[in-house]
């Protein structure tokens, strides 16, 4: 216990402060110092979901800084036929006008939309890295109607800076 006038520690059988000599009618027990380590937790889990997952949600730049990631990235957007995204993977071709880009996309939006095939899983079988250039093997599941059919493919990259795009010599985007 604590004197309530000087701050100074009493035996809780004192009836006054040894310091003071103020008469001890209610003591105050010493603070101490508690840490909420649930609300801390709360608040740290928020400050991950901030940092990094809210800007891949609402249209953060996608990850490709490797092969690897980059054709794992065109496959989900292929899955959720997401255009946008989708084009994002290829690289961005100077030479194309904005009405053009703007055509081609909603051509192959039409193509998707109509489109029985559908992405049902995938799995990447191998990434070679040669210089600047790379091939990524992998397989995809895809399904026709009632179908369901496997293949094993591959996509060529190009690293620019220091990102990997698919290589768009191979396909008419």
């Amino acid at each position: 216990m604590y004197c309530g006038q000087c701050g100074t520690k009493i035996q809780e059988h004192e009836s006054q402060c040894g310091n003071c000599g103020k008469p001890i009618s209610q003591p105050i027990k010493a603070k101490t110092a508690t840490i909420n380590y649930k609300k801390w937790g709360i608040i740290a889990v928020i400050a991950v979901l901030i940092i990094f997952f809210i800007p891949k949600m609402f249209g953060g730049e996608a990850n490709m800084s490797s092969p690897y990631k980059t054709v794992t990235g065109f496959i989900k957007a292929v899955k959720k036929q997401d255009i946008e995204k989708m084009y994002n993977f290829f690289k961005p071709d100077n030479e194309m006008t904005k009405s053009e880009l703007t055509f081609f996309k909603e051509q192959y939006k039409e193509m998707m939309k109509d489109s029985p095939v559908k992405v049902k899983d995938y799995k990447i079988l191998d990434v070679e890295i040669d210089g600047k250039e790379a091939t990524v093997e992998y397989m995809v599941e895809v399904q026709y109607g009632d179908e369901v059919e496997r293949t094993e493919e591959s996509i060529d990259l190009i690293q620019v800076g220091s990102k990997w795009y698919i290589d768009d010599s191979f396909y008419n985007f």
